[in-house]
């Protein structure tokens, strides 16, 4: 069952950024979702609650993801523009 889940996680997931790189407010949900990093900034330093390997690496892989899908979009806005 945990596969099952696993894969229909993964396919949302998928959808979700889909939508964000095609939709007219990916750019502005790719900056919110962001917060994640500033979460876990604040939960470092404020109760010193230090994230493990695996926990960093996710929080660089979003990040990163979130810079992808904003500049995915604004190159892609500009291809969808008409031709002079």
């Amino acid at each position: 069952m945990a596969q099952i889940s696993g894969i229909l996680w993964s396919l949302a997931t998928y959808l979700i950024a889909y939508v964000n790189l095609r939709g007219k407010a990916g750019t502005s949900d790719a900056l919110i979702e962001t917060c994640v990093v500033y979460q876990t900034i604040m939960d470092a330093v404020f109760f010193g609650r230090m994230p493990n390997i695996f926990q960093i690496i996710g929080v660089i892989l979003g990040f990163s993801t979130s810079v992808m899908i904003i500049l995915g979009y604004r190159y892609s806005a500009k291809e969808d523009e008409p031709k002079k």
